[in-house]
C-alpha cells in the first residue's frame, strides 16, 4: 500500500466528488488504504447522521475494494513522537 486515505477524502468519495474520484482512479485499488482511525470517524458520523440506513449502505459499499490497515498502539506511539516534533 502506498497511499492511505484520510476522512476528508474517503467523505468526498463517498459524495461522488468527481475532481477526487478522476484522482483515485489513476490508481490500483491495491495500493490505496484506510486506517481504522478513519472507518471509526466515518463509522461516528454514519451512526450520528439523519439518514443512518443510507449512509450504512454507502459506507459498507465504499469500503470494499481498500485495504484497511489497523492504528497499533505502536503506530500511536510513534504518532505522538511525531507529531511533538513539528
Amino acid at each position: 500500500m502506498l497511499y492511505l486515505l484520510d476522512t476528508n477524502i474517503c467523505i468526498y468519495l463517498i459524495k461522488g466528488n468527481p475532481a477526487v474520484s478522476n484522482q483515485l482512479n489513476k490508481f490500483s485499488s491495491n495500493i490505496v488504504g484506510i486506517s481504522t482511525i478513519s472507518i471509526a470517524e466515518l463509522e461516528f458520523g454514519v451512526h450520528k447522521s439523519v439518514l443512518k440506513n443510507k449512509n450504512r449502505k454507502a459506507l459498507d459499499k465504499f469500503l470494499r475494494p481498500f485495504e484497511i490497515i489497523s492504528f497499533s498502539e505502536r503506530a500511536a506511539f510513534h504518532y505522538g513522537v511525531i507529531r511533538a516534533n513539528l
